[in-house]
């Protein structure tokens, strides 16, 4: 060794560096053999006193043997003690050589203390002895010329434990915020997930029963998620036993299968549990399923940002379940709130993806499995089969021979987790993208085992819109989520071309005949008086002459206004009876679809259709109406029909929506209402009530069935004429137009009336809530329409199959 200079102790205090002088030969019988030697000043010094004393003095210090370069093999007389050529050391081990070379080395500490490296040895410094390490066979050395026996080593290393120093406030307010942008990253496209899937559902519930008890379904899979992560995190820190690649291939193995699966899923709820708790509990499963390994990456952010040490180490196991709830419900609560801004975003919208819910789920679950694959694989931790073996021995309190037998059960599962999540994603993957992009056909095809072929699908405004075919029962009708808004009966005549043609017939409901009986109102005639009177006080007979009056007093034409197409029967008849149209509909994939299959003409010069909400359009011309001092033409008929499975909106029935009707209506105009609802319902009784309250007469009737049902379709006519009383003239062949269900419904209507006024009692007539109007938040709430609803939903499912409702 080579002594160090004072100038060192310049260097960081408390670093010790330790020097030595090793050979690298080695005989052929592995034992290691070392040379040294000393001049007689060098053997003096580390023995004595002086020399021991001198050498604590300083600040730097080293035992070294002094070498001798190698010209030539050294002969044995030159080995001697006394002589300048290093004598050889002859050790019988490598082990044993170490062991002594451990109690006689010297370490010391640069700036003057020096450390023994012996625990036996109680002096401050031990000097190397060749005489220590010669026991043992000899062995001889036989250098190579040219090349030193000895090379200098220097190991440096800290004699104090390594600590990290603590981290500065604002490092840990930057921490804790890159954690928090990080988790709500994710959180972003597993709520976009979440919404679509109430979008997925909604043709199987209509939008009303899903928007019940949204807090129950979040707080559910609140306690799905805590409960899983407690028991995870038990005996173990989150951080050694959960992934962050696992949590987020967690969330995009469900985006797979609710791909596949989740119409089955809300079939099969809705058939066990009704239209309410079908619902939920679909909304539940599916949202658990999507949000839970996104939950769990979040809850990983945090024990990251904020440790929560294992449940059964710093805390009792109900402490450590209610810190991770909490943590568990701030997480779900995010998604929460952006699942509501997602429904509000969405709502009325017909992008890619609400037109396609399912492919936006799969392509969803495909960024989150791109960027866990991105992610660093966690280092230095246990396999996922000890994972399992020391959860399940903790957990269920093995002994030793029974866990030597669950590990070799366990030490065949492989040793991690994401592999195989990837591996079970690649079939469900095959089958989601070949159900979306391949087997999903574009219409017309056939489905439902082919006893339905859907002829047009499309998201409007409203809900699903979908035109299909009962095979079974050559029918054709028009659907709105889980609700029918009409249908003809159909009939294939041959022709000669490929295809036979369609014909279309009657309507396959009796509500929308009904609608029509307002031409056979009698109306108010200015010589109708005087003819009364001559006829009453005299004996003249008085019979008017038959003409056409419009054309000779050049009188407009009448008009008819339709609020809420459907089908357009109803529209086609009038057109047929030579009234001019205003339609106004709501959703213009509902017009598309009655031009398109319904055989609606398309309008002439005279009509107008208007895609917009009924009660600004009344709004809008009621004013301009006022502005012109009542210049528009009035309407002699309007047909109101804004009715669907999933409720009405309630600014159509409000006091001052009718108010602006009367205003554009003739005085002795007919107002057809259709109400499809439980009669003795809220909804109904307000509705009635509003009806009563404006309108000077009104009689209604309802549709005719065979068996008791909820849900009854029920035609109210209003007027504002005081004189004549609300009566009907007889049909006429120009009215029946060779249909046989308006021959039915017109010579049967009058016995499906029913009064009014014996539907309320005095409380609903002092009940202001009866009363819609504009201003008033209560108008037809929620609960009034949820009765209806969930009637409504009943009598549909009668109407077709599970398989034709899933088909869309």
């Amino acid at each position: 060794m080579s002594s160090k200079s004072a100038s060192d102790g310049g260097e960081d205090q408390g670093e010790a560096v330790f020097e030595y002088d090793s050979a690298s030969p080695m005989d052929s019988d592995g034992r290691v053999s070392e040379a040294s030697t000393a001049s007689p000043t060098a053997q003096k010094s580390p023995h004595s006193a002086d020399s021991r004393s001198s050498q604590s003095s300083h600040t730097s210090e080293t035992v070294e043997p002094r070498q001798k370069s190698w010209g030539s093999p050294t002969s044995p007389g030159d080995l001697s003690p006394s002589s300048d050529v290093h004598s050889p050391i002859k050790v019988s081990s490598t082990s044993k050589l170490r062991q002594e070379a451990q109690t006689s080395f010297t370490i010391r500490r640069r700036g003057g203390s020096s450390m023994n490296s012996s625990a036996t040895d109680s002096s401050p410094e031990t000097p190397f002895s060749s005489s220590s390490l010669s026991s043992g066979s000899p062995s001889s050395i036989s250098p190579i010329p040219g090349k030193p026996l000895y090379r200098k080593k220097s190991v440096h290393f800290n004699d104090k434990p390594r600590t990290s120093s603590p981290r500065t406030m604002g490092q840990n307010v930057i921490r804790l915020i890159s954690l928090y942008l990080v988790s709500v990253a994710f959180m972003i496209p597993a709520s976009l997930m979440v919404s679509l899937t109430t979008i997925l559902l909604t043709p199987l519930y209509n939008s009303y029963p899903l928007t019940l008890h949204t807090p129950m379904v979040y707080a559910a899979a609140t306690i799905v998620l805590a409960l899983v992560y407690w028991l995870l995190t038990s005996f173990r820190s989150a951080r050694d036993i959960i992934s962050a690649r696992v949590c987020l291939n967690v969330s995009a193995l469900a985006g797979d299968a609710v791909a596949v699966s989740g119409r089955r899923i809300g079939s099969l709820c809705g058939l066990l549990g009704g239209p309410q708790w079908g619902a939920v509990v679909s909304r539940t499963i599916l949202c658990t399923c999507l949000a839970s390994g996104v939950g769990g990456f979040c809850l990983l952010c945090l024990d990251h940002a904020l440790p929560v040490s294992p449940g059964r180490r710093s805390m009792s196991p109900a402490v450590n379940l209610v810190n991770v709830t909490s943590r568990s419900l701030f997480c779900m609560g995010h998604i929460y709130i952006m699942d509501h801004f997602w429904t509000r975003l969405l709502r009325g919208s017909t992008s890619f993806i609400v037109q396609h819910p399912e492919k936006s789920i799969l392509l969803i679950s495909l960024y989150l499995t791109c960027t866990s694959v991105l992610m660093q694989p966690p280092r230095g931790r246990s396999s996922l089969s000890q994972k399992v073996h020391a959860f399940l021995s903790r957990r269920l309190r093995l002994s030793r021979e029974s866990s030597r037998n669950l590990e070799s059960f366990t030490s065949l599962l492989p040793s991690q987790l994401f592999p195989v999540l990837l591996l079970l994603r690649i079939p469900l993957l095959i089958l989601s993208t070949r159900q979306q992009l391949f087997l999903r056909l574009a219409p017309p095809y056939v489905a439902a085992s082919g006893t339905l072929r859907i002829l047009s699908s499309e998201r409007g405004i409203t809900g699903q819109i979908v035109v299909a075919e009962n095979l079974e029962r050559d029918y054709r009708f028009l659907r709105c989520d889980a609700s029918i808004l009409g249908g003809r009966w159909i009939r294939s005549v041959p022709n000669d071309s490929d295809r036979a043609a369609i014909t279309m017939g009657d309507s396959i409901f009796a509500a929308f005949p009904m609608q029509e009986i307002g031409l056979l109102v009698h109306r108010s005639d200015p010589s109708e008086s005087l003819m009364r009177t001559i006829s009453l006080t005299t004996d003249l007979e008085i019979v008017p002459e038959i003409a056409d009056a419009t054309e000779e007093n050049g009188e407009e034409q009448q008009r008819a206004l339709i609020i809420g197409l459907g089908i357009g029967i109803t529209a086609s008849t009038f057109a047929q009876r030579g009234l001019a149209l205003d339609v106004v509909e709501l959703d213009p994939v509902v017009y598309k679809a009655a031009i398109n299959h319904f055989g609606l003409r398309a309008p002439s010069e005279s009509d107008t259709v208007n895609i917009i909400d009924g009660s600004v359009y009344l709004s809008e011309l009621s004013r301009v109406n006022n502005d012109t001092s009542g210049q528009l033409q009035k309407w002699s008929h309007v047909v109101h029909d804004c009715f669907t499975g999933g409720g009405v909106p309630g600014e159509v029935f409000t006091k001052e929506f009718w108010e602006d009707l009367i205003s554009l209506t003739e005085d002795d105009g007919i107002v057809v209402v259709n109400v499809a609802s439980i009669i003795q319902s809220p909804s109904s009784k307000s509705i009635i009530r509003t009806l009563l309250s404006v309108f000077t007469q009104c009689r209604a009737f309802v549709e005719p069935t065979r068996e008791i049902v909820e849900v009854v379709n029920m035609v109210i006519l209003c007027t504002m004429a005081y004189s004549p009383l609300l009566t009907f003239r007889p049909p006429t062949h120009l009215d029946i137009q060779r249909s046989r269900i308006r021959s039915h419904v017109y010579s049967t209507f009058h016995d499906n009336e029913i009064s009014l006024h014996d539907l309320l009692g005095p409380e609903d007539w002092s009940n202001p809530l009866f009363l819609l109007s504009r201003n008033d938040s209560t108008t037809l709430r929620d609960d009034w329409q949820g009765t209806t609803s969930f009637a409504t939903w009943r009598a549909m499912q009668k109407l077709l199959s599970r398989d034709m409702w899933m088909a869309w």
